[in-house]
C-alpha cells in the first residue's frame, strides 16, 4: 500500500489498473518467485519511406517499389533470465536472447518477449496483444513526461 501511495504522489494513477496493484502486492510477498526476469531490451524503428508522398502509396505499390519490405519496420531484442526448472525445484537459471520484428516498437517487443518465453511457458503461444492506450500524465513535460499505458 505504501508503494502505491508513493507512486501516486509521483503522478501514477491506479484507478482501473487492478492487475497492476495485484502484481505489486504479489511482488511484495516473501514467497514470490518471478517466472522470468527481463535483463535488458532494445527497440529500433526503421522507415524506408523517407518522403511524405510514399506514405500514401497503396500496399501493392509499396511491395513493387520497396521489394515487399514494409514502410515502417521495428526490430526488438529482449534478453530474459528464466529458471531452468519451471517448477523452481532446482537453482539453475537460463538466459535467452531473442530478436523479432513487428509493425512498430511495441509489436516487435511483444514478439521478441514471446519468442523468449514460449519454450518455457507454451501457454503463451495463443496470447495476443489486442489493444493498448498511452496517456501522457503531464503534458508540460512533453517527451519527458511519464505515461500511463492501459492494456486491454
Amino acid at each position: 500500500l505504501e508503494r502505491v501511495k508513493k507512486l501516486e504522489s509521483l503522478g501514477y494513477t491506479f484507478e482501473g489498473a487492478d492487475a497492476s496493484v495485484e502484481l505489486m502486492i504479489l511482488h511484495s510477498t516473501t514467497t514470490y518467485c518471478p517466472p522470468f526476469r527481463v535483463m535488458d531490451y532494445t527497440a529500433q524503428v526503421y522507415d524506408t519511406n523517407v518522403d511524405s508522398a510514399s506514405r500514401v502509396m497503396s500496399k501493392m505499390e509499396q511491395e513493387r517499389y520497396h521489394g515487399g519490405v514494409p514502410a515502417g519496420l521495428a526490430r526488438a531484442t529482449v534478453k530474459v533470465q528464466l529458471h531452468e526448472d519451471p517448477d523452481h525445484q532446482e537453482e539453475g537459471f537460463l538466459n535467452r536472447l531473442e530478436v523479432a520484428e513487428g509493425d512498430g516498437p511495441v509489436d516487435a517487443l511483444a514478439n521478441a518477449l514471446k519468442q523468449a518465453l514460449i519454450p518455457s511457458h507454451p501457454e503463451l503461444e495463443n496470447l495476443k496483444l489486442i489493444d493498448y492506450k498511452v496517456r501522457i500524465l503531464d503534458a508540460e513535460l512533453a517527451t519527458r513526461a511519464a505515461t500511463r499505458v492501459m492494456i486491454e
